[in-house]
């Protein structure tokens, strides 16, 4: 199995219009840059009856690192659903730079959190 997936960085919001200017500056996403996020597996292993495990890498702000990404599934007549967390480094992509560096108003470890929905192909 394989799992590819790209988040379109300039999407992100913090519902706040100085807040998403910000955030798509070089000292953090630089979305202008680098318009895209992702990951990409090329081994997915079962690691219990609806967990598994997608080891591959993870790319943000043209920073490339390895990753292993636990998996969820649920089932659901013809959908499937992919959930999952992992804690991130801000630092290892080099985001929230300069005066930002420190982490004693935002830290360093970042959870991410995922689902996605799919339907099986006819």
């Amino acid at each position: 199995s394989s799992l590819r997936v790209t988040v379109d960085v300039r999407s992100a919001t913090m519902f706040s219009a100085d807040l998403d200017e910000a955030i798509a500056e070089a000292t953090w996403f630089d979305s202008a840059a680098f318009p895209e996020a992702g990951f990409d597996s090329k081994v997915v292993h079962q690691a219990g009856k609806r967990e598994y495990l997608a080891q591959g890498n993870v790319t943000i702000k043209g920073v490339e690192q390895e990753l292993s990404l636990p998996l969820n599934v649920s089932l659901d007549g013809d959908h499937i659903e992919l959930a999952g967390d992992v804690t991130l480094s801000r630092m290892d992509f080099g985001i929230g730079t300069g005066e930002w560096e420190g982490d004693s108003s935002i830290g360093h470890a970042v959870k991410v959190r995922f689902k996605v929905l799919m339907q099986k192909a006819n």
